[in-house]
C-alpha cells in the first residue's frame, strides 16, 4: 500500500501547485481588468474553471492509478495460490 500513500502525496503536491498557479492567474486577471475589461472578466471566469477542470482530471487519473495498483496486488495474490 505504499503506492497509495505516494499517490496521496502526489495529489497534495498537484493541488498546491495548481492552486498556486490559479492564484497567480487570478491576480493577473485582476490586473488585466484595469487595462482591458473584457480580457480581465474572461480571465476571472476562466481561471477558476480551468483550475476545477484540472483538479477533476488529476483526481480521476490518480484514482485510475490506484485501481491499477490494486489490480496488480490482487493478481499477485491470485498467482501465489
Amino acid at each position: 500500500m505504499i503506492s497509495t500513500k505516494i499517490i496521496k502525496l502526489v495529489y497534495i503536491l498537484i493541488t498546491i501547485f495548481t492552486s498556486f498557479v490559479a492564484v497567480i492567474g487570478f491576480i493577473v486577471s485582476l490586473i488585466t481588468l484595469f487595462k482591458s475589461p473584457l480580457a480581465g472578466i474572461i480571465g476571472i471566469i476562466v481561471v477558476p474553471l480551468l483550475w476545477l477542470l484540472y483538479m477533476i482530471l488529476a483526481r480521476i487519473y490518480l484514482e485510475v492509478l490506484i485501481i491499477i495498483f490494486r489490480i496488480g496486488e490482487d493478481v499477485q495474490t491470485i498467482a501465489r495460490r
